[in-house]
């Protein structure tokens, strides 16, 4: 029988009810049915003094307080409309309200619905922010605004006087008869003694009501920018207000603690449905407190509450709780944030919340409360995920896709959460609405949530993309990690990602301690390391904790006008503090180098450094990524250097520490600049001789010329490129291994940006590079030859001046949107062999405040590290205004020369031929395999993207019509990749018990798939090495000497090395755990020596090996890139970026490229790239859920020992597309 079909992560609600009732006659029909039943009770209030009108407080055994029927609530709102007309606001003009919870928000809000005036409640904290008050009210463009007391209208008066000048009524609520006035403002008891009633003839504009009436205008919590204002019609909120009341069985005899902010979309959206319900609102007090909050619900016998988890937390743990009697809660709703089974169940115990059903809920401001559980009654069994937030509600629909697609995904994969559907405004006013759009007849809103549906259908949420923190690769979700910590009594944590130079994001906790765990800070803090290395592990477990009071100075967290928290604030103190106090542990490292090392090893781990054996290998702790961001630590915190290398030769502390001890302190001057240009003495491949410098200015002088530049005024140095470059300069087409990337500068206008990049390049002689080629003979080389070992290639740095910007820079671009963007400029510059290798062109955003500049660059001149580099420099010259002087006298980083001059000296050395040797062996015969490469080639030549000017390897004009793409124009993917992810689930399992890691499981993958696609037994691909160390040090540096070479981390230029994979498979009955541990024992293997010159190896190989080689490195490569989700980061909105990357296309001579990692701790993530003329999209998913199924079965603890004969294909569970994250 076939499997079932896989079901997309999309569902639907029932249908609706049609034409869904307004929510004006949903009111006037429960007063007209429940006239005498309490429709307010406010504890904090007793009487408002409005003559003629319910002000005697109502009596009660215990206390007086303030309480309306339906009936007393309709005469006083159809007063307050009254007297607001007689002042002449009308249908459709707003009123704003600024205040608490108190009685008179109650009575503005259904004077709103009966005039047809949209209410817009705003949090009374957001006049102490100007500009956000300012943005908000003009947003709103209230006719009436009503503020709790006179501070607040004195603050809005200080802020926009001439805008209030135009507002029709301004009213205080706190102001009594003998409070002071200020011009143009009344009590509402002036408002409600004003001039006579009017009488609004029946059939008047006021009784007529339509549907898509605006009634609510709420505001998003401004988490990460200004309050989007968001206006809310009555279908939006009547379709969610009857579903909710439905759901949950509300009636009359329901009671409400409404403990929430008045101006949270859910307390509006909750008092809407209570009250067409005919059921009772309770406020406990003005703003939430856990006791009012208590005696509310026990003295009032509430049977319903919403909540946010951490007011759940806050509720339980109050001493008093145990002597409650709670037991009138027939329900809890939880939402606002991810919810756990310990949660839930604080809600349903007798010993906590007493509840006897709970259930939870999701929705935002811009899309009401579309989702809802069914009500639990029995507790939860622990989890590790989130329990789901509910079904679709009826007349919405869900689906859950790749970021940045509307495609839905398949059931159970992790995606952004999409919402269509009645529920969903139209947009925002006055707002950017690129996240709605429209879909089959349905609105729809890109929510930004991270989630997935599970087989049953239910919505699960497991935190906001802009809360991700991913380090080197993996997605770590905050509020796991924060679940973890807030297992220990008496702590509340939040946990944000800070950025970090070797790991792209890093994981930090700060806790706000209470009780016991207060007076014992540090039990507490080694309780938290212990607990959450011992539950998340060294990947995910925090880098630091920090206690907010006594690190940070702050009583509360920060958070939004809303009482949301601003984690993108929390995340900026946090960064601050880490960075103050590495420089204060700079200048203040008097303890042992040993002592001193532990520490930096626990701030790099999240280990206790108490915790960490000084005596035993650091590795029994760590991973590689750990060890280079402890490299890059000791380097600031000691200036001297310690590699990689050195760690892993010296993998204990306290051989670490005798080491550094006896290494001297680096010296990093600023960049010296040469008078003049290079003499024979500066450049090395000249071996000392004039005639082979002059012949390299003849060389050079014709491109010089071509460009407007000289020798001697321009040329600043003179370099041979290493081997590998040589793949990426060797050109075939004008665009071959170029990167295009967009990247917008936030902020910046379009003359400052090009003064930032100028002056920046002062530090990166790479960006300002030209190559020359020439064959053994020293004749110009006219870019042919199938073997690279005759081709020669010189760098040669040009001068930062005038005539080099008047070659390499474009300004003055002007684009009405980034959207045009991607088109602008889009084969301009592609060949880099007839001018510099990166060019850049500049561009204003029209009506914005921001610039972008198009990146062109040759991937010779650079890596992804460099790169980085480069952009780090930009962004700091951005940010401080620093000029080209300030960065000729900061320090420098290592120029590429230094590393290129010693590949090019020392490249038959010792060490180097021991490199050649090794490669050497494993290849030779594979000539013999040229049936072993795959993909079978349909075309002449390979290349991703435009073959605009392709050319044989003879260099002649190759033929178009022989290039025919596969696909037609709308299925072409092969430029940017088709992409695809897929839980292992066990991957720690496999790293803990057998030692293998992911990257070494994938490649296996890879290699099983391409003999199974041969039908041969020997993998052949190529494989990218970072290479970053220096070459063969053995050969020509002494130990002391060798620690007074820079960190080859801090090398700024291209350090990558393409190495050839030759796996044999010919064992079929190989036990899986073999396969991998033999691949691994080779990758180490690899990596040591992958920077042996690839035209020795090719000279060490017949003509028949070399070529197949040269086949194999444009064929197939494989890349595992730790870090491939850091540039997620730039589109992080929790962070606020100087630079932020907007578009990248990478055009590769290659046939298929698999760039892989790790999407989460467990999950594979593989971006397949390729030749459209080669591979069609179909062909080319099928390959990359073929390896990614392979990789799963690999990845199983359970097929360990099971033959590599066994290994499957196809039948696993494989993601769909999803947007690349490179």
């Amino acid at each position: 029988m076939p499997p079932p079909t896989p079901l997309h992560a999309s569902i639907q609600g029932p249908p609706l009810p049609h034409p869904l009732p307004h929510i004006k006659p949903l009111l006037l029909q429960t007063v007209k049915q429940h006239a005498h039943i309490e429709a307010l009770v406010s504890l904090h209030q007793t009487t408002l003094n409005l003559p003629g009108f319910a002000n005697k407080s109502t009596p009660h055994p215990q206390h007086s307080r303030l309480a309306w029927t339906y009936q007393q609530l309709y005469d006083g709102a159809e007063t307050l409309a009254n007297r607001l007309t007689a002042r002449g606001v009308r249908r459709g003009n707003n009123i704003a309200i600024i205040s608490d919870a108190c009685a008179e928000w109650a009575l503005f809000c259904w004077a709103g619905v009966l005039l047809g005036c949209p209410f817009a409640p705003i949090d009374p904290r957001v006049v102490t922010r100007g500009e956000d008050v300012r943005r908000m009210l003009e947003d709103v463009g209230a006719s009436v605004i009503v503020v709790g007391d006179g501070e607040a209208a004195g603050r809005l008066e200080e802020e926009m006087a001439d805008e209030l000048a135009a507002v029709r009524v301004k009213v205080v609520l706190g102001l009594d008869e003998g409070g002071m006035r200020m011009r143009g403002w009344m009590s509402l008891l002036e408002l409600w003694e004003g001039e006579e009633d009017i009488n609004i003839p029946a059939g008047d504009d006021k009784e007529r009501v339509f549907n898509e009436d605006i009634v609510i205008i709420g505001f998003t919590s401004g988490s990460t920018s200004f309050p989007k204002a968001c206006p809310q019609s009555s279908d939006n909120l009547v379709a969610s207000s009857l579903a909710v009341q439905k759901v949950r069985y509300m009636g009359p005899s329901d009671r409400l603690v409404q403990h929430l902010p008045p101006f949270a979309a859910m307390a509006v959206l909750i008092s809407l449905t209570f009250w067409i319900s005919g059921a009772t609102i309770v406020y406990p007090a003005a703003r939430f407190s856990i006791p009012t909050t208590l005696d509310a619900i026990e003295r009032e016998k509430c049977t319903y509450m919403f909540a946010v988890p951490t007011m759940v937390k806050a509720l339980a743990m109050q001493h008093s709780i145990r002597d409650r009697d709670l037991s009138s809660l027939r329900v809890i709703d939880l939402g606002g944030a991810t919810t756990y089974p310990e949660i839930l169940n604080l809600c349903i115990s007798p010993e906590a919340l007493q509840s006897k059903s709970v259930g939870c809920g999701w929705g935002m401001t811009e899309t009401p409360a579309p989702l809802f559980t069914d009500l639990y009654h029995e507790q939860f069994e622990s989890t590790e995920s989130p329990v789901p937030v509910g079904r679709a509600i009826p007349g919405s629909a869900m689906r859950v896709c790749a970021p940045g697609s509307q495609e839905p995904l398949l059931r159970e994969e992790e995606g952004e959460l999409h919402v269509g559907g009645v529920t969903v405004i139209c947009g925002y006013i006055n707002g950017d609405n690129e996240i709605f759009y429209s879909d089959g007849g349905m609105r729809w809103i890109a929510t930004g949530d991270m989630a997935k549906i599970d087989d049953s259908g239910a919505v699960h949420i497991l935190g906001r993309y802009k809360d991700i923190i991913i380090r080197g690769g993996q997605n770590i979700a905050p509020a796991r990690i924060e679940r973890c910590l807030d297992k220990v009594p008496g702590v509340e944590s939040q946990v944000v990602g800070i950025p970090d130079e070797i790991a792209g994001d890093i994981p930090i906790a700060v806790v706000k301690l209470s009780g016991d765990a207060a007076d014992s800070q540090k039990e507490t803090f080694e309780a938290l390391q212990e607990l959450s290395l011992r539950e998340l592990g060294t990947t995910s477990a925090p880098q630091m904790f920090l206690d907010l009071k006594t690190d940070l100075g702050r009583e509360t967290f920060p958070s939004t006008i809303s009482g949301k928290l601003r984690k993108s604030e929390l995340a900026e103190i946090v960064q601050k503090f880490v960075l103050q106090n590495t420089n204060l542990a700079i200048a203040q490292s008097s303890k042992s180098t040993e002592h001193t090392l532990s520490g930096i090893w626990s701030e790099v781990s999240g280990l206790s450094a108490g915790s960490i054996d000084t005596k035993i290998s650091i590795f029994v702790y760590v991973d590689s990524i750990t060890t280079m961001r402890f490299s890059s630590a000791v380097t600031k915190r000691f200036q001297k250097m310690i590699s990689v290398e050195d760690v892993t030769k010296h993998p204990s502390i306290c051989e670490q520490a005798k080491l550094l001890d006896s290494r001297p302190v680096l010296t990093r001057d600023s960049i010296q600049q040469r008078t003049g240009p290079p003499g024979v003495d500066d450049m090395v491949h000249c071996h000392g001789e004039m005639s082979k410098a002059k012949r390299t200015q003849e060389l050079a002088n014709p491109m010089l010329k071509r460009l407007g530049l000289t020798w001697q005024d321009d040329v600043e140095d003179v370099f041979p490129a290493p081997d590998t470059s040589h793949i990426y300069l060797w050109r075939r087409r004008p665009q071959t291994w170029n990167q295009r990337a967009v990247y917008i500068a936030q902020n910046i206008d379009h003359d400052r940006l090009v003064d930032a990049w100028k002056a920046t390049l002062q530090r990166h002689a790479m960006f300002r590079t030209i190559t020359i080629s020439y064959d053994d003979q020293g004749i110009p080389e006219p870019q042919r030859s199938d073997i690279l070992q005759h081709s020669h290639q010189i760098f040669i740095v040009v001068r930062a001046n005038h005539r080099f910007w008047d070659r390499s820079l474009h300004t003055g671009l002007d684009v009405d949107k980034p959207e045009e963007l991607r088109a602008v400029f889009g084969n301009v510059w592609g060949d880099s062999a007839c001018g510099p290798l990166v060019r850049v062109a500049f561009a204003r955003i029209q009506n914005t405040n921001s610039s972008a500049f198009i990146f062109v660059g040759n991937h010779g001149a650079y890596d992804n590290l460099s790169m980085n580099m480069l952009l780090e420099d930009l962004g700091t010259a951005l940010d401080h205004g620093l000029t080209a002087e300030d960065m000729l006298h900061a320090p420098g980083h290592t120029p590429f020369k230094r590393f290129a001059d010693a590949y090019y000296i020392h490249r038959s050395s010792a060490s180097a031929m021991e490199a050649v040797a090794f490669h050497a062996n494993r290849l030779r015969g594979i000539g013999n395999f040229k049936s072993s490469l795959w993909p079978p080639l349909r075309a002449p030549g390979t290349f991703k993207g435009e073959d605009d000017g392709w050319t044989w390897m003879s260099g002649e004009l190759g033929d178009p019509a022989l290039r025919i793409p596969l696909d037609d124009p709308p299925n072409r993917y092969g430029l940017d990749g088709l992409t695809c992810t897929a839980g292992a689930g066990q991957l720690d399992v496999m790293r803990r018990v057998h030692g293998i890691l992911p990257h070494v499981i994938l490649k296996a993958a890879v290699a099983l798939f391409n003999t199974a696609r041969t039908s041969s037994n020997t993998a052949l691909f190529a494989n990218v090495e970072a290479g970053r160390a220096w070459p063969f040090v053995d050969d020509w540096t002494t130990p002391e000497s060798r620690a007074e070479l820079p960190n080859p981390l801090d090398i700024a230029g291209p350090m990558f090395h393409v190495v050839v994979n030759r796996i044999d498979l010919s064992n079929r009955a190989e036990k899986v755990l073999d396969l991998l541990r033999r691949i691994q024992d080779e990758q180490v293997l690899l990596s040591r020596y992958s920077q042996a010159p690839l035209f020795e190896i090719q000279r060490s190989l017949d003509s028949k090996d070399a070529e197949v080689m040269s086949q194999a490195m444009s064929r197939q490569g494989y890349n595992w890139a730790p870090g491939i989700q850091s540039a997620a980061s730039e589109r992080n909105n929790d962070k606020p970026q100087t630079l932020a990357k907007f578009q990248r296309k990478a055009y590769d001579d290659i046939c298929l490229a698999w760039t892989c990692g790790l999407w989460d701790a467990e999950t594979f993530y593989i971006n397949a790239s390729y030749d459209d003329c080669q591979l069609s999209k179909a062909e080319a998913l099928q390959a990359m859920q073929e390896v990614l199924c392979a990789g799963v079965w690999l990845a199983n603890p359970d097929n360990v020992e099971r033959e590599i004969e066994g290994c499957v294909f196809e039948g696993l569970a494989v993601g769909g597309l999803i947007k690349s994250l490179e």
